[in-house]
């Protein structure tokens, strides 16, 4: 039996357009705005 390859490119797709909009979304955050948590037991902005 042929082995298939399978292509990660259309899982990528759009993860640049996805990584800017994340970086405009925090960079106007202060470090108190960062370290925030939901939770406890969840990490912060900051720590992802």
């Amino acid at each position: 039996m042929a082995e298939q390859q399978i292509s990660l490119l259309p899982f990528y797709q759009g993860w640049d357009t996805y990584q800017e909009l994340l970086i405009k979304a925090i960079e106007p955050l202060s470090l108190d705005q960062l370290s925030l948590r939901a939770a406890p037991q969840l990490r912060s902005i900051g720590d992802l």
